[in-house]
């Protein structure tokens, strides 16, 4: 019987050699079912990922820059918006414009609440919005971000809004309902967004600052309020046009350091 020895020796490779490669053989296998596994739990979270969609007028280079200009200066925003959230059932839609950053459309209930009340420490306002709200709103709690609009908010507490708004709400919805009854009674016809913008300022200011403008039911609109609806148009080209389009436009400048002057007085 030949030795031990001598068998090794007519081995071309040492068991060490064939030892190493067993275990890098074994390691290869385990990597590569490591990466597919990953590979398919990344591909079902993908899956997973709701689309989402880009408006039917996005163009090359300018994006959705002209489809975003037109409609505010035709007067027709809310209603193309309407058209393009209903195109795609209420689902994600992103905007991109040229100089200004990028915008991701929501428009169903759910995701309302997902992002106002739900994640809403993952959705902060960010510069841009506080920068185009800070004219008008200044530091308030609705152009407030962080550790401002924290403090902007305890002074709306539950206690404050039992003990203040509700007895405010309920006087001025009086006033509504004595005019909507009128109306019925005589066939007029009303302007029920003008209406309810002179009822939500009613209250805004009465609660806010202890005004009573009593232009509920007025036939002449307030300055006050005519200077402010002028001043929230401005404000919505703001977030419509390119910043350079904004400082480009004197005459748009002029009107908004109008209403601005008026409304701090």
């Amino acid at each position: 019987m030949l030795p031990i020895a001598s068998l090794v020796d007519k081995v071309p490779f040492s068991a060490i050699t064939v030892s190493m490669g067993s275990i890098a053989l074994a390691a290869l296998i385990v990597l590569l079912v490591q990466f597919r596994n990953e590979t398919t739990d990344n591909d079902s979270a993908k899956s997973k990922l709701r689309k989402i969609h880009r408006p039917d007028t996005t163009l090359p280079r300018l994006e959705n820059t002209l489809a975003m200009i037109r409609p505010a200066c035709d007067g027709n925003l809310h209603d193309r918006a309407v058209e393009i959230c209903s195109q795609f059932n209420g689902e994600a839609i992103l905007f991109r414009s040229i100089g200004m950053p990028d915008k991701l459309v929501v428009s169903t209930p759910e995701v309302f609440d997902d992002v106002l009340k739900q994640q809403f420490s993952n959705f902060p306002k960010g510069s841009y919005m506080r920068q185009n709200l800070k004219d008008l709103l200044g530091d308030g709690v609705f152009a407030a971000d962080e550790e401002l609009w924290k403090t902007a908010s305890n002074f709306f507490t539950k206690t404050t809004l039992r003990d203040s708004i509700t007895a405010t709400i309920q006087r001025h919805t009086v006033v509504l309902f004595d005019i909507l009854g009128r109306a019925s009674d005589s066939g007029e016809t009303l302007d029920l967004f003008r209406l309810f913008n002179r009822f939500a300022l009613e209250v805004v200011a009465e609660i806010g600052f202890g005004v009573r403008m009593g232009s509920g039911d007025s036939d002449e609109e307030h300055p006050f309020q005519k200077a402010f609806n002028h001043a929230q148009r401005a404000l919505l080209l703001r977030f419509v046009r390119p910043g350079w389009f904004g400082k480009s436009n004197g005459g748009l400048v002029w009107v908004w350091k109008v209403n601005s002057n008026t409304i701090s007085k």
